[in-house]
């Protein structure tokens, strides 16, 4: 056992209460077996079954706990055997409680009455349950088990083929926290609401337990506290900033002429995606007149007491409801990893003295489904190649110049909206091409050659386009054709389509700035895969 191992087991009995009987039963049993073989718990650990290192740690248990060390271990003999046995006994339960996958299937039980997660039920500090890539973590499994229980329930009475966000699809990986079950707990923790942070801790652990109780149709008899309203920001993008949480402790307001601009710059994104006209100058980081008129407006709709134009804590608490609402449900719509480019294609249109525009083709009818506008390279830097296929999809990454003369002098342009390729990229792949956003002030030249050889889309756009048809593996044609021009029109016609206006997708755009959605993605071998 080594002193990795053994410090970590060390770690966890200090918190276990541990029943002597069975201990007595399951360690006289156990000296028997001591022989210097392996044993082995779904290869979390590997522990040796040898007398001495286990009496030794049976030493170090008493030391930790005389009291119940001594009634735990001492099974009505002194022989070091049956002692080592005992110790063995510990570590086998040790191993089970570690290994995610090895969790036995949750049946009637509730999670409150699982070993594995009675810390986090304890409210233990430091104990909780959060993701970990390519790892099981011990309760995971009886997490995941609650939330698609949770959704189960949710879906009945639904739609044929309706899937509740609270699913989690974890093919043969029950028992790790990835991706998938972090957003299906975020959904969750939105649905009470508390804090959406992804981790299981005291708090979530214990809404969980209520709801799968009320999901079998029994009465919670020790229900969790209620959430207080605004006693904590639920929405990421009001979490991280410190101004944020002064406005709702009652100590600030965010007014004309602030100068705290990333907090501005949230404040007007959020009402952009929310519906709210913020100025010609858009989303810039000045609390001007634009942004306190939208703040006035949001405040009437809401029927606020208030309706100054002021961020005040009430208005914060509105603002931040709507918002964690808002991901919420944009969320449950995001599609499966790898479905959208089996269903659908790209034929970015750029033929001469023609309106340039992406459109979106059904795979299987090669009817287009949807059309936007786009701008290719201009004279002296034509976009280049016919046929790519989407290698990764890269929401807010910095700009680094090219080696090219037009860039010479440039700074690297951090994330954000003045990023001259926006908030989100899609990589061809080749000839350093890319499908992507643009500062707001460049929309003018939609629809005709601008660029430096890549495809530009508008800043809301291009997650409208990435979100609903587009991913990693996205087929992407370019046509130079005006025959295939006049015919691809023909067919949008047709169909009754229109081009999308620039600002289809502004939903999507506080989320994406924020963080609290679009993920990077890559293609490899035939799969889409978050990267």
């Amino acid at each position: 056992m080594s002193q990795v191992q053994r410090e970590d087991f060390l770690r966890w009995y200090r918190h276990q209460a541990v029943d002597a009987a069975s201990l007595r039963a399951s360690g006289a049993a156990n000296a028997a077996r001591l022989s210097g073989a392996d044993a082995s718990g779904n290869g979390e650990i590997a522990v040796e079954q040898n007398v001495d290192e286990l009496n030794l740690l049976f030493d170090r248990l008493r030391e930790l706990d005389p009291n119940a060390g001594a009634h735990a271990f001492e099974a009505g003999s002194r022989e070091a055997p049956t002692r080592a046995g005992a110790a063995y006994s510990l570590i086998t339960i040790h191993m089970r409680q570690k290994s995610g996958p090895a969790d036995e299937p949750l049946g009637n039980r509730k999670l409150s009455e699982i070993p594995a997660l009675a810390a986090i039920f304890e409210g233990r500090r430091g104990a909780k349950l959060k993701r970990v890539d390519n790892k099981a973590t011990a309760g995971t499994g009886y997490i995941q088990d609650a939330l698609n229980e949770i959704a189960a329930k949710d879906e009945q009475g639904k739609p044929a083929g309706y899937k509740s966000a609270f699913r989690v699809e974890y093919g043969n990986n029950r028992g790790y926290f990835g991706g998938a079950t972090e957003r299906a707990v975020r959904v969750f923790q939105l649905s009470v609401p508390i804090l959406d942070d992804g981790v299981i801790g005291k708090t979530t652990i214990e809404h969980l337990d209520a709801a799968l109780i009320r999901a079998r149709g029994a009465v919670v008899v020790n229900p969790p506290d209620p959430p207080v309203p605004g006693a904590v920001l639920t929405a990421a993008r009001f979490q991280n900033k410190p101004i944020f949480a002064r406005i709702l402790a009652g100590e600030t307001t965010l007014a004309r002429g602030s100068r705290e601009k990333s907090a501005v710059e949230m404040l007007q994104a959020t009402l952009y995606s929310l519906g709210y006209d913020v100025g010609a100058a858009w989303i810039d980081s000045d609390f001007g007149r634009a942004t306190e008129a939208a703040l006035k407006t949001f405040q009437i709709d809401a029927g606020l007491p208030n309706s100054s134009g002021i961020l005040d804590r009430d208005t914060l608490i509105e603002l931040d409801t709507r918002a964690a609402a808002q991901v919420a449900s944009l969320r449950a719509l995001t599609k499966d990893l790898g479905s959208k480019h089996r269903v659908f294609r790209l034929v970015a249109d750029i033929a001469a003295n023609r309106t340039c525009r992406i459109y979106v083709l059904d795979k299987a009818t090669n009817n287009p489904v949807a059309m936007y506008l786009t701008s290719p390279g201009r004279a002296g830097h034509e976009t280049a190649g016919d046929r790519f296929t989407v290698t990764r999809t890269l929401p807010r990454a910095t700009w680094y110049p090219p080696q090219s003369a037009w860039a010479r002098g440039l700074a690297p342009v951090g994330p954000g909206l003045k990023n001259p390729m926006g908030i989100l990229k899609l990589d061809l792949g080749r000839y350093a091409e890319y499908i992507h956003g643009i500062p707001k002030s460049e929309e003018a030249a939609l629809g005709r050659p601008a660029s430096h050889g890549c495809l530009r889309m508008s800043p809301t756009n291009i997650l409208h386009l990435f979100e609903n048809y587009a991913e990693s593996g996205t087929d992407v044609r370019i046509n130079r054709d005006r025959a295939e021009s006049l015919r691809l029109e023909a067919a949008a016609g047709a169909a009754g389509l229109v081009i999308k206006p620039v600002l289809e997708g502004r939903e999507y755009l506080a989320g994406y700035v924020s963080g609290e959605l679009g993920r990077t993605e890559r293609y490899a071998n035939g799969q889409t895969l978050i990267a």
